[in-house]
């Protein structure tokens, strides 16, 4: 999105241009079998009060050099953590959810909070479609 006003300087527009680029994508990873991460919290993807909670460009330019370190330690992609607990925020550019059995022998799927609209959505298609699964979602930090 560009402002098109015809003026030089900082400030909010009252009118813009947004431009759409799409093209064809495969699948992610070249198959279903598991996937390394690198979790490293001394890396962050966004701080705090910034604009990390929204799909921008700008949040993804300074990840590519950790995308580097990431495989050549032969991991597939990067786990962003963020604060002192490294919590959980996404792998890479995508939203995180993760499938396991629990303590007592239960298939579970966990997820984030499911307020934010695309991640509710993406959750909301993927059950579904695997209705057996007990969807456990947190409204603390993931």
């Amino acid at each position: 999105m560009i402002a098109t006003e015809p003026m030089l300087g900082v400030h909010t527009s009252k009118t813009a241009k947004l431009y759409v680029i799409t093209g064809p994508a495969g699948a992610y990873f070249n198959t279903f079998a598991p996937v390394s991460l690198l979790a490293d919290p001394q890396y962050i993807r966004a701080s705090k009060g910034g604009v990390g909670e929204f799909k921008m460009g700008c949040n993804y330019a300074p990840t590519l050099k950790l995308g580097e370190i990431a495989e050549k330690k032969g991991c597939h992609q990067v786990l962003w953590l963020v604060g002192p607990e490294h919590y959980i925020t996404e792998v890479g550019a995508m939203n995180f959810f993760m499938y396991w059995k629990n303590e007592q022998g239960e298939d579970e799927l966990i997820t984030a909070s499911l307020d934010n609209g695309k991640q509710r959505v993406t959750v909301s298609s993927l059950l579904q479609q695997i209705q057996f699964l007990r969807c456990w979602s947190s409204d603390a930090p993931f």
